[in-house]
């Protein structure tokens, strides 16, 4: 265990900066599962089962390339069909090939004198 309450995280030159991340939300109603004689009799018994109706996600992008690409909120709501989750990963698949063209721009760092000479003369990476 920790001396601490609490912990802390101090390795911050081992972050890899991530130019894309997207945060996303199901929303599910929660329905009773029906019980047989075969589940009533079980050590484990499922009562409760989440159907999802729905889903929001935004794209969110580094400083970097958050210009070249437009995200909004992206809110989808159930109409019946009861395939929100095969619609979320079509939705994402299209974000993809979106984001594409922009995450394979290559960009070329911005380095002092300094710091070029200290890459070149690297020999170990973290």
């Amino acid at each position: 265990f920790p001396e601490d309450d609490y912990l802390f995280f101090k390795s911050y030159r081992k972050m890899v900066q991530c130019p894309v991340y997207i945060v996303a939300d199901f929303e599910c109603y929660v329905k009773d599962v029906p019980q047989t004689e075969e589940t009533a009799s079980q050590a484990t018994q499922k009562l409760k089962e989440h159907e999802p109706c729905g889903y929001a996600y935004k794209v969110v992008l580094s400083e970097e390339f958050a210009g070249d690409y437009d995200s909004e909120l992206v809110v989808y709501r159930d109409n019946g069909h009861g395939k929100v989750a095969e619609s979320f990963i079509v939705s994402l698949h299209e974000e993809a090939e979106r984001l594409a063209p922009i995450l394979k721009t290559k960009k070329e760092m911005d380095l002092s004198a300094e710091q070029e000479l200290a890459h070149k003369a690297a020999t170990v990476c973290w």
